[in-house]
């Protein structure tokens, strides 16, 4: 999830009593042991998930930036003989 959909597997050992309350919570929500263990880490964390759409808009900017586009005068387009 960190590196856009790929996951990693990996095998933790709980005490028995962490286990049953995770699983409770897991039933209660409707949804997986591994989503609770992943969304309690990520709070742990401090991390963040970007969706696909942020991951995009991100790498636009850099790209642009990177580019020089959309930096300089607003109105170069209009006055480049005065800046050149």
């Amino acid at each position: 999830m960190m590196e856009g959909n790929t996951q990693h597997r990996t095998q933790i050992y709980l005490p028995s009593s962490l286990y049953h309350q995770i699983k409770e919570m897991a039933r209660v929500r409707n949804t997986s042991i591994a989503q609770i263990v992943r969304d309690a880490l990520l709070r742990y964390t401090g991390s963040r998930v970007m969706t696909p759409h942020q991951e995009f808009a991100r790498a636009k900017r850099a790209f642009l930036s990177l580019a020089g586009i959309g930096s300089g005068p607003k109105n170069l387009a209009r006055r480049h003989d005065a800046y050149w």
